[in-house]
């Protein structure tokens, strides 16, 4: 009886277990590289303003300096351009991005969805504060008043819908994309332009919210006592300020977030984003 044929099973099998490195793990594929740039630009943003070589925020500009009606006209519009930039940078960042998210291979962990549907929720409050702040700086406050109006209500579903349509632009261009498209978007600059955008919207919340606050420690008008109670005034001050920052950062990083967020070095990369403010609350 003839002998059955050899089979190398290993060679059958290695052109079926051998694939290209996936994109997402190349740190100069688009999946990373746009994270990667954002982070860079709030780090040196966040290094100028601790190292001095950007001017303390001019009150002028301020809500927390003075209350005169230009300066809360102008900030209400800056705030009104950072919902509009989120509005937009999601909007142009959504066809590549969701074309990615269509054909990506590593698919986020239970931990990682729950923090993003969480970070979902904080993004909605976040931006329907700042549309609620941003009418009422611009002359259309909550009604004084202790009954439920007409007024009431158009101003309340006004403050929910903004925030509400924020939200949802920005959660549309997260949603992955068909996967029988046939070719990714023919105008991939437009996501770099959608980027800038997001960033714009981050660097007029530090404008405006940020910058004063710290501001109040870098020109010394709040101190610390000496020795113990330096150090624990520092961690306190540390502490509140990381959440704020976090408040301000996380919500507009969304979007490079749900692409990115599963690798390790996102997390270690938005870490080293915080060494400037650390380094200024404790050697500053």
């Amino acid at each position: 009886m003839p002998a059955e044929p050899e089979h190398d099973d290993l060679a059958q099998a290695k052109p079926h277990k051998i694939a290209p490195q996936s994109p997402e793990h190349d740190p100069l594929s688009p999946a990373t590289l746009h994270g990667l740039l954002f982070d860079a630009a709030v780090f040196a943003g966040l290094a100028l303003f601790y190292l001095g070589l950007v001017p303390i925020p001019n009150p002028s500009l301020d809500p927390t300096w003075g209350d005169d009606d230009v300066s809360d006209w102008v900030v209400g519009l800056w705030l009104a351009g950072a919902i509009l930039a989120q509005i937009l940078g999601a909007l142009l960042k959504a066809p590549a991005l969701r074309h990615r998210l269509a054909r990506r291979r590593t698919m986020p962990g239970k931990a990682l969805k729950r923090t993003i549907a969480l970070l979902w929720w904080v993004h909605f409050l976040f931006f329907t504060f700042l549309v609620a702040f941003s009418l009422a700086l611009l002359g259309w406050a909550l009604p004084a008043t202790d009954k439920i109006t007409g007024a009431y209500m158009l101003w309340g579903t006004t403050v929910f819908a903004i925030g509400g349509l924020t939200t949802l632009a920005t959660r549309w261009a997260a949603k992955p994309g068909s996967e029988s498209a046939p070719s990714p978007p023919t105008r991939p600059g437009l996501e770099y332009l959608g980027d800038f955008l997001l960033l714009v919207s981050v660097l007029i919340l530090t404008r405006v919210f940020w910058n004063p606050m710290a501001a109040l420690f870098t020109t010394g008008e709040i101190g610390f006592g000496p020795g113990l109670v330096q150090v624990i005034m520092r961690v306190v001050l540390f502490l509140c300020m990381l959440y704020l920052f976090v408040v301000f950062y996380l919500p507009p990083r969304l979007l490079f977030l749900v692409e990115d967020g599963h690798r390790r070095r996102t997390w270690i990369q938005m870490g080293i984003v915080l060494a400037p403010l650390t380094w200024h609350v404790f050697f500053g």
